[in-house]
């Protein structure tokens, strides 16, 4: 059964929103986490809308597997520090900020203690508890804060913008396709067109091929610029 959250203090979840806010308009290269937390109050789907709106890539740990689909546009991989596709891996650790929704950060979880992600980059909502940086807010539940960012939180969306006046835009990196290689490449195109609509990534994926064993697809890529 769905646990039901209890609710937050107006004025304890009006400060933490602005907050929060705040530290996504500001984002360069946010990256979302997805995990069990959203989907034991049945808030997958409210999480998603913010996800959604904000056009963050997202990522789960090993234990969060199911809460968004692998052939989402925006789904990013599985992150679990050194066990992570080299791809990912990167691009998470090299975030500007991470928010995460419900996401449980343990040793086993994380690849045995080898993920490399700074606290100081964090907006981590999980179990009543919200906290930006090393700033904690005690009874934030994560459906009210959700609501709130849905709410009040239109003009935080992450533009899918330049890194740099005339640079290329922010590679969305999607992880593995699990068909055998030529459904592949039509799920692959289908995704491709998907992702340019929705997302405006900087990183088209064009062609699939196999690994040594021949069961495995493999994902190239292909650069697009912005102008």
């Amino acid at each position: 059964p769905v646990e039901e959250p209890s609710e937050t203090e107006p004025e304890v979840l009006a400060a933490a929103v602005e907050e929060v806010v705040a530290r996504l308009r500001s984002a360069r290269q946010p990256v979302a986490f997805l995990g069990v937390g959203a989907a034991r109050f049945g808030l997958l789907d409210e999480a998603m809308v913010i996800i959604e709106r904000m056009r963050l890539p997202t990522a789960v740990t090993l234990l969060d597997k199911s809460a968004i689909s692998e052939q989402h546009p925006l789904f990013l991989g599985v992150y679990a520090g050194a066990m992570s596709r080299p791809e990912v891996r990167a691009y998470v650790e090299s975030a500007d900020l991470l928010l995460l929704l419900g996401a449980l950060l343990t040793d086993v979880n994380l690849g045995g203690g080898t993920a490399r992600l700074d606290r100081s980059r964090f907006i981590h909502a999980a179990d009543g508890r919200l906290a930006v940086a090393y700033h904690a807010y005690e009874g934030v539940e994560l459906a009210d804060l959700l609501a709130a960012l849905d709410r009040d939180g239109e003009d935080a969306r992450v533009a899918v913008a330049d890194d740099e006046p005339g640079g290329r835009r922010r590679v969305v990196v999607l992880e593995q396709l699990e068909q055998e290689a030529e459904p592949a490449a039509t799920a692959l195109r289908r995704l491709r067109r998907e992702a340019l609509d929705a997302v405006c990534v900087d990183r088209a994926l064009t062609a699939v091929g196999a690994d040594e064993d021949r069961h495995e697809p493999i994902l190239r890529t292909e650069e697009l610029r912005t102008r």
